[in-house]
């Protein structure tokens, strides 16, 4: 399996890179939509089958957390996101399949996290980010619902650029021009704000971005800036934030092939 060929000039497609870095980057959120080439490989990251076959390897999934109807966060790795006790051969940790179904049947939603290799696809996209900005690493978190206006996270910022990527059906977003306050502190961005809103805290803003994404469509949104996502139809939509300057090394994105040699 090889990782297909993606280029940070087509993510950002037909923007130019000179003029996404000089009236973009870190300054304002953008829409991108997307053309039948992107169309299609966006919509080529994932599909339902695989997105259940990850979550049912439970053992074996990386990162998960659970968005409750009634807007509660539950994460694997915080150890909340189960009820029942530990099953065999379980990583300290965990979540509880049974749970996680009964709150996606009721309205509900899944995040997948650490998984910017989910796919060849995927992969190419991190790529791209990675080799574009040096000493970057970028990650993917797949943020799936199963039904329009399915509950997801409420206005927030992000504390990295976040490069949000539309795979299957249509998200209604809102972006507004809020930035969360912030410090410089050993090369790296602090804030020195909380990064959430309330409804009622959002509606006294005007969003600069009001629109439905769909396959294809890519949203950068720079650090710090406010924005909400509300699921308009079952959607897989992507979060694909960009570490940068910070000293790590970027995940091992080749694929290997161990079909061959085989006898």
């Amino acid at each position: 399996m090889i990782r297909p060929e993606f280029t940070w000039e087509d993510l950002i497609a037909p923007m130019t890179d000179e003029a996404f870095m000089s009236t973009v980057k870190g300054k304002k959120a953008l829409v991108i939509r997307g053309d039948n080439f992107k169309k299609n490989f966006f919509s080529n990251i994932t599909s339902w089958e695989q997105i259940s076959q990850y979550v049912a390897n439970d053992r074996a999934s990386a990162g998960l957390q659970v968005i409750t109807p009634k807007g509660d966060k539950l994460c694997m790795e915080k150890g909340n996101c189960h009820n029942r006790p530990q099953p065999a051969w379980t990583k300290n940790d965990w979540y509880d399949k049974q749970l996680v179904g009964k709150m996606w049947g009721e309205g509900g939603s899944i995040i997948l996290t650490k998984a910017s290799m989910m796919s060849p696809n995927m992969s190419a996209v991190g790529n791209a980010l990675e080799a574009r900005f040096k000493n970057s690493a970028a990650d993917a978190h797949f943020y799936c619902s199963g039904k329009k206006n399915a509950v997801s996270f409420e206005t927030h910022a992000d504390q990295d650029d976040n490069f949000l990527v539309h795979a299957i059906g249509r998200v209604h977003w809102k972006v507004y021009n809020v930035f969360a306050r912030s410090e410089i502190v050993a090369g790296r961005k602090k804030f020195t704000t909380r990064l959430t809103m309330t409804d009622k805290e959002a509606s006294k803003y005007t969003p600069v971005i009001d629109t439905i994404l769909e396959p294809g469509d890519l949203l950068y949104i720079p650090s710090g800036m406010f924005h909400k996502a509300t699921p308009a139809s079952a959607r897989v939509s992507i979060s694909v934030p960009l570490m940068e300057n910070a000293g790590k090394r970027p995940i091992d994105r080749d694929y290997y092939d161990f079909e061959k040699n085989n006898s």
